[in-house]
Order: structure tokens, then C-alpha cells, then sequence
């Protein structure tokens, strides 16, 4: 690690983790140039080699390179542009070990709430999700580190959460299935740790995991039981269903370890703070 100079980023993706990895990065000293498609330091496409080559003229030769780019439950075309062209094009224009890409948990396929480690099969069963492989699979080709992201919340944004206040129909699976969720800005300081003090490789980063029923109960008993019980949602979803529990053991050995629950984030915007 260089410690002559003020350390500098690259951050592809300016949604919601890669605005509280740019926060954190900057509270930090470091030098940080966000690229997406609109509201960035840089706008312009990742995918294209001409916006890298921007980005190397306006912060050269970055200590870390992180892939925070999401799809929203996009299309498998979306998949395509969002994570196998991206990172194609990064692994191809850049050094390999400062490249941090975030993928997800949804690519194991753990069921009846099993403990799952980055030594895990992923059988790629569905589109998305050999996209996602595809791309980890390049990014440890040349040396670099991919990070399983559990599902995010904070800021007021989560799917378990709204549903429960809008009274729209619960998550699937039944009351004994297994959730894992991450606090943004405890996604934002794992994806720094690994930047920092990882080796090439997988790592899992999740705050916690819950059962479904387990998720409920705490909704209810911190906002209050729902005037109304809808039947669960039919789950789908981009990556197909994980009942699983993701363990971060690999992570938490450098050092990190997740500061947020499901909890406080609630009884935060209960309270209004």
C-alpha cells in the first residue's frame, strides 16, 4: 500500500451504496471520483472504454476500483450491461487487484436456512445469476475481490420494511425462511476493509439473519401490529429464492464487523430521526 500520497478511488455506480462509499471514502482523506450514467463526478457509461479513459485523465492510477453498480430487479439485458460489460470492460482497461465488484448473496441457493461460506457451490441456475458468476469468475482471474452483498437497507429503503407499512402482501417462503440483510453504510466500511486489507477472493457481507417470522415479530412489536393481514407475496425474484444464512466469518477475520440492525433502523423512522 502506498502511504506517500492521498489515496484515491474510483467508485463505478452512484446509487445507493456507491453515494456512502464516496461519503465514507472522502470523511477518510481520500482522493474520489464517482462514474455512472448521470448524477456523478463523471457521467458517462462504464461499459465504454472511452469513459475509463476520461476517468484515468481526470484521477490516474486509483488505489481502489470499486464496482458498485446495481440493476433495481432489472432485465437479463440489464444484467448484462450492469455487470458482465461493466466489469469485461474494467478488468480489461485496469490493474486487477485494486478492483473491488459487488455481487450478492443471491448466488447461493441455500435452502432450509442452511449456514452458507464463500466455499459454497453456485450452481448458476438461472440467468441472472450465471451473469453475476461470470463476472466474479473474471474479476478473480486477474487477481481481484468480489464482495457478496447481503440485501441493503438504510435511508428509509427496505422492501421487508415498506411492504409491512403499506399493508401490501408479506415476503415469500413461509415464517421459517431465512433473510439476511446489510445496512448500507456497513456495506460501504466492508467494501473498504477488503480494499484495504483483503487477498484476492470471495467475501460475504451481511449484517444478520433472520427468519421471516422473526422479522415480523419485530415489526410488529416496534410499529405495531397491521390493521390487516394480506397473504404472502408469490416470490419470484431476479435471483430465485435463498433461505439460507450467510456467513461472514472471512470478513469479520480482517477485522470488520457490521454496526446497524433491522432493528435500530426501524425504531429510527418510527421515531423520525
Amino acid at each position: 500500500m502506498r502511504t506517500n500520497r492521498q489515496r484515491s478511488a474510483w467508485i463505478i455506480g452512484a446509487g445507493h451504496l456507491g453515494k456512502e462509499l464516496a461519503k465514507q471514502c472522502r470523511a477518510e482523506g481520500w482522493s474520489v471520483l464517482t462514474i455512472d450514467k448521470r448524477a456523478a463526478d463523471l457521467e458517462g457509461d462504464a461499459a465504454d472504454p472511452e469513459t475509463l479513459r476520461r476517468a484515468m485523465e481526470l484521477l490516474p492510477d486509483p488505489d481502489g476500483i470499486f464496482c458498485c453498480t446495481a440493476t433495481h430487479g432489472g432485465s437479463v439485458q440489464d444484467y448484462l450491461c450492469a455487470y458482465g460489460d461493466v466489469v469485461s470492460n474494467v478488468t480489461r482497461f485496469c490493474r486487477g487487484e485494486r478492483i473491488v465488484f459487488c455481487s450478492s448473496t443471491g448466488v447461493y441457493e441455500g435452502k432450509g436456512g442452511e449456514s452458507v461460506t464463500e466455499q459454497n457451490r453456485c450452481p448458476g441456475s438461472s440467468e441472472r445469476r450465471r451473469i453475476l458468476l461470470e463476472a466474479e469468475r473474471k474479476v478473480i482471474d486477474c487477481c481481484g475481490k468480489v464482495v457478496r452483498l447481503a440485501a441493503l437497507y438504510g435511508a428509509g429503503r427496505c422492501e421487508l420494511v415498506r411492504r409491512y407499512l403499506t399493508g401490501e402482501p408479506r415476503l415469500g417462503g413461509g415464517e421459517q425462511r431465512v433473510v439476511n440483510y446489510l445496512h448500507v453504510s456497513d456495506a460501504a466500511s466492508a467494501l473498504r476493509v477488503i480494499c484495504d486489507r483483503g487477498c484476492a477472493g470471495i467475501y460475504n457481507a451481511s449484517g444478520e439473519s433472520l427468519t421471516l417470522q422473526e422479522a415480523y415479530a419485530m415489526l410488529a412489536e416496534v410499529l405495531g401490529e397491521r390493521k390487516c393481514e394480506e397473504p404472502e407475496v408469490a416470490f419470484g425474484g431476479c435471483r430465485g429464492r435463498t433461505d439460507q444464512r450467510v456467513n461472514c466469518d472471512k470478513l469479520r477475520g480482517l477485522g470488520w464487523s457490521p454496526r446497524r440492525t433491522l432493528r435500530s433502523e426501524v425504531q429510527e423512522r418510527r421515531e423520525g430521526t
